[in-house]
């Protein structure tokens, strides 16, 4: 028999003060049913009880202020989902002895997980517009998205331990974003790890943005397993994290990742310090920083755009020597590096090698780098070729360049013409922990100076400009590493490395 608890054709109003339960006992497969053309209306202080299948059919709206308590599966059956709660108002709580599901897109005004044995996200969305507080029992939202407005938090103190996100398929956690920066957001997500789940949570921090679209939103999720890239050897990490960004322009953001110590395999006969985070979506690979040993962390500084990101082996050597054939374009938001044993070689006849307005390149060799026509760096493009061991890797910073601070460094291969560069300012103390002054110290240099401060992936931080003889630089925001101040002043230009150490 399907017996049924039905609230139809009319406006069913709970006031104040009122403790309601929905409770139908002994029936197998009993529901509690909102009709088609049912306005039910939940005020607040109220507290409902629902301890069978909560049905809302299409037509049917629910307006709660007060708590709903369901210990069973919530259904909206609308084409478009459903709305449970207003702006601002209304708890959903789900504790239930079973597993819930959540089926057909669901907008909560808050929602509540609270002792129950998990949650599934069957089919359609869900978005929080308030408060999703997550106390025990995990959120598995299979190939659905969860959507967290952008004044809405995630919070509880299960958080890391009993309960968080499970992006067990393609869905993902998304949070959108206001229109103002810098702002951070930590994605409580993780994956079922054999008979175990383990917490592996990121966290993204824009430092600058252009605008943000209405429908924006920075996506995460993670999968507990190697990358699949045979190129993934050695040392390095059984997870991987994927970021999305959407909607959001001239973004600018860093992001760490954590990730357990059982994730890590060190079958080259290295360390978990060996390994680096890299973004492995694209070829060849973008490397950051090296991992967190202590934290078991992975971190990422100057992101443009979404990736994959895992650990490989920071100590993988490039070939020997290496030629850049065929047509490699590094466009706009792309940061690059491309690195040799011994001999690079870019251009040549056949090859072309273009780095458009507003990418980014490194170039390094442990010999010689060898540019030939069909090499064009445009205006606005950054390229920085350097000879070093360290090979496209922040292991360790590149050295400067022999005879100055120039970007391009000049073995007796290269030859670069209109290289216009002269010291104009002098920079101290350098290395630094923070600030940096800076000194114009050419006689030659009277006017407007134009700054602009580059990190090592070619990303720009900060542009301005400066009337002063003397000036600060405030570095405190910035993680530990090399930076490029770029200085401009009439026809006289100057790239200096800056240093900041702990």
């Amino acid at each position: 028999m399907n017996l049924s608890t039905r609230v139809n054709r009319f406006s069913y109003f709970l006031a104040g003060f009122v403790f309601a339960i929905l409770y139908l006992s002994n029936s197998v497969s009993a529901q509690i049913v909102v009709s088609a053309g049912t306005k039910m209306i939940v005020k607040d202080d109220t507290f409902i009880v629902a301890n069978n299948d909560f049905i809302i059919e299409d037509g049917a709206e629910i307006q709660l202020s007060g708590t709903l308590k369901s210990t069973a599966d919530i259904e909206c059956q609308g084409t478009g989902g459903g709305v449970i709660g207003q702006s601002g108002e209304g708890i959903v709580m789900l504790n239930g002895p079973f597993q819930q599901t959540l089926t057909g897109g669901i907008v909560f005004s808050s929602l509540f997980i609270d002792k129950t044995n998990n949650v599934l996200v069957s089919s359609g969305d869900i978005a929080i517009d308030d408060t999703l507080k997550l106390t025990d029992g995990y959120v598995v939202i299979g190939d659905n998205n969860i959507n967290i407005d952008y004044d809405a938090i995630i919070n509880g103190s299960g958080i890391g331990n009993q309960s968080y996100i499970i992006t067990d398929g393609s869905g993902e956690c998304r949070k959108t974003f206001t229109d103002s920066s810098p702002q951070s957001f930590t994605f409580p997500i993780g994956r079922f790890y054999g008979p175990s789940v383990i917490y592996s949570p990121a966290e993204v921090s824009i430092t600058n943005a252009s605008s943000f679209g209405r429908d924006n939103y920075i996506g995460a999720r993670v999968t507990d397993e190697k990358y699949p890239d045979a190129n993934i050897v050695d040392n390095y990490l059984n997870r991987y994290w994927d970021l999305s960004v959407s909607d959001i322009t001239g973004i600018a953001y860093n992001a760490t990742f954590d990730y357990a110590a059982a994730d890590v395999s060190t079958a080259g006969g290295g360390t978990e310090a060996d390994i680096v985070c890299a973004d492995v979506s694209g070829s060849p690979w973008v490397i950051y920083n090296s991992t967190d040993a202590t934290l078991h962390r992975l971190s990422a500084s100057g992101l443009n755009s979404g990736g994959s990101f895992t650990g490989v082996d920071g100590k993988v050597n490039p070939p020997l020597n290496r030629t850049l054939t065929g047509t490699n374009t590094i466009p706009n938001t792309t940061t690059t590096c491309f690195s040799a044993e011994e001999n690079l070689t870019v251009g040549g006849p056949g090859n072309t090698f273009l780095v458009e307005d507003g990418g980014s390149v490194e170039l390094i060799a442990g010999q010689s780098i060898t540019l030939l026509p069909g090499t064009h760096i445009v205006a606005g493009a950054f390229m920085h070729a350097y000879i070093s061991t360290s090979y496209c890797s922040p292991l360790a910073p590149p050295p400067a360049p022999d005879g100055g601070n120039n970007s391009i460094s000049e073995p007796a291969s290269i030859i670069l013409a209109d290289v216009n560069e002269e010291q104009i300012v002098k920079l101290y103390p350098n290395p630094t922990t923070n600030n940096i002054t800076m000194e114009v110290i050419n006689p030659e240099t009277d006017g407007l100076l134009h700054l602009e401060l580059f990190n090592m992936n070619g990303n720009r931080l900060r542009k301005w400009e400066s009337n002063n003889r003397r000036e600060i630089i405030n570095l405190n925001t910035y993680p530990v590493g090399i930076y490029l101040l770029h200085v401009y002043c009439g026809n006289k230009s100057e790239v200096a490395r800056i240093i900041k150490t702990n």
